[in-house]
């Protein structure tokens, strides 16, 4: 009988992850990402986390330097895969990930074992401004895109050669489950999708009316 009954709840709750999952892509769907790009977001991104290590890039300095899939691999491939497809303008995303590099820098710095973000909101908060300054039709896609590709350079690539010469391994995309690269990416991409459903909303129930003059 106990058997059965936790049989039961586990059947409950992996349906209940299920449905989770699947509404969470389709959150991501409506963001202006192909259903390909939110399955890999969410989706596949937990199974690089629960089933494949990281890469081994090489020895830099003293260092040896590794790539996750889930926290840097993927989001990064996402981010590439918005500019090459045309969802995201090249020099729109070359000004942002500009941007988000600086902000990302001066809010990084080495720290044991790797690199810290003191202000993680702040990278956040400039990929959404950014995004919706310079690109009003699909303003999440481009958010997200300067937001990986900005945290990859400003916070760990810049700082790769702080690290040199202490004998440790680091692995870019790789702190605790998901890094701030993963972390910041998906975050500003759910609320430039939420101000961008709350303002087409507003619109179409003119809550909001824009007159020209």
């Amino acid at each position: 009988m106990l058997n059965s009954d936790l049989t039961i709840l586990i059947f409950i709750a992996v349906a209940a992850f299920a449905i989770l999952l699947e509404g969470f892509v389709k959150f991501i769907e409506l963001s202006g990402l192909s259903k390909e790009d939110s399955l890999i977001i969410v989706v596949l991104s937990l199974f690089a986390w629960a089933y494949l290590p990281p890469v081994e890039l090489g020895e830099v300095g003293n260092l040896t330097l590794y790539l996750s899939f889930s926290g840097f691999i993927l989001p990064a491939v996402v981010a590439l895969k918005q500019i090459v497809a045309g969802n995201v303008s090249l020099k729109k995303a070359v000004s942002g990930t500009l941007l988000l590099t600086a902000a990302c820098y001066l809010t990084s710095r080495p720290v044991e074992g790797g690199v810290g973000i003191v202000y993680p909101q702040l990278p956040i908060i400039t990929a959404v401004v950014y995004s919706f300054l310079v690109e009003r039709d699909k303003p999440a896609p481009l958010a997200y895109t300067c937001a990986v590709l900005g945290m990859s350079t400003g916070a760990d690539a810049l700082n790769i050669p702080k690290l040199c010469s202490r004998s440790i391994n680091i692995t870019v995309g790789g702190a605790g489950i998901f890094d701030a690269i993963y972390l910041t990416g998906i975050v500003s991409l759910i609320i430039s999708t939420d101000f961008y459903l709350i303002k087409n909303f507003a619109k179409k129930n003119n809550i909001i009316n824009i007159r020209k003059y």
